[in-house]
């Protein structure tokens, strides 16, 4: 039986990790884990620009590590990103990467049963919220790169038949938004 898990996908400042949160602190059933690249990026100071292949394989490595603990839980895990999005990142980033890391996931895909909460945020808010080290010239390439990123996730969910629920999560709508994926979530028996 494969494991219900409940990923967070979203361009950077969509609002996973304020969700994540919010909806484990309300359901003693979920249990948050974050986006390893995210984590990743803070180590070794770099944005979502400059990383390259060194960086994504280890983001790669990671993740599929993790996915033990995953499995492992007795909570509902709620995973920040996951393989549905750096599936993304590599293939806009990295994409000689790409063809082994995706003849790896449908084995992900053996193992749990992903039920997905996309998240988008206005472009502006996006360009309130962003945190990237980045130089003032490179928003626009930033946001170009999240436009790519955000594609190729809706691409993915229906390549690999993973069902999803779309909010936007603009100022004020926090609360608003957790209850909708509160709500979704409980419709799907999780």
């Amino acid at each position: 039986m494969r494991k219900p898990i409940i990923v967070l996908n979203g361009v950077h400042g969509a609002g996973k990790t304020t969700l994540a949160t919010l909806l484990e602190q309300r359901n003693d059933r979920y249990q948050r884990f974050p986006e390893i690249g995210a984590m990743l990026r803070q180590e070794v100071g770099m944005n979502a620009l400059s990383s390259d292949e060194r960086f994504d394989t280890e983001v790669i490595r990671r993740e599929t590590v993790r996915d033990s603990i995953l499995f492992a839980t007795q909570k509902i895990p709620l995973v920040e990103t996951w393989h549905i999005g750096n599936l993304a990142y590599v293939s806009t980033r990295s994409p000689r990467l790409l063809a082994s890391y995706e003849k790896c996931f449908p084995q992900f895909l053996s193992l749990f049963d992903p039920l997905a909460i996309f998240i988008t945020i206005p472009w502006n808010t996006f360009a309130q919220r962003a945190t990237e080290k980045i130089e003032p010239e490179q928003r626009q390439e930033l946001q170009r790169f999240y436009e790519c990123i955000q594609h190729v996730i809706e691409a993915s969910y229906a390549r690999f038949h993973i069902p999803f629920f779309r909010i936007e999560n603009g100022p004020g709508n926090l609360e608003a938004n957790a209850k909708l994926i509160e709500d979704f979530l409980s419709n799907r028996g999780l």
